[in-house]
């Protein structure tokens, strides 16, 4: 995740057998949402925006904001890139129902793959 184009972040695989990486075409987006107050289905709401549109979701997590008890922030990580036409008017969206929406990142993924040993 980067605020700025020209910075990267690279990771480094360790273990016993040798991986491939593979870049994908796919992309995946990382925001930070924020409810406006806690309720009864408010993140049922955001979580809407991306269920109609078929948007996958591939990991949510909360966290407290440390204002007040039961006030939490959600990163969500999204199956999909900036460039598509849904994410943008998923995000729109949430912002409509009163949400902060920041994005954090945009970037591409890999696959691996094990390297196979014949016998």
């Amino acid at each position: 995740m980067q605020d700025h184009q020209n910075n990267h972040t690279r990771f480094v695989l360790v273990g016993h057998e040798p991986i491939i990486v593979k870049p994908t075409e796919a992309r995946k987006t990382t925001i930070l949402v924020t409810l406006p107050e806690d309720f009864p289905g408010a993140l049922h709401q955001v979580l809407s925006a991306f269920a109609w549109r078929r948007i996958n979701l591939s990991r949510i997590e909360s966290r407290p904001t440390k204002k007040r008890l039961g006030n939490y922030f959600f990163y969500i990580d999204i199956e999909a890139s900036m460039d598509s036409v849904l994410l943008p008017a998923a995000l729109q969206e949430i912002e409509a129902i009163g949400c902060q929406v920041r994005i954090l990142g945009n970037y591409p993924t890999y696959s691996y793959e094990p390297e196979t040993s014949e016998v």
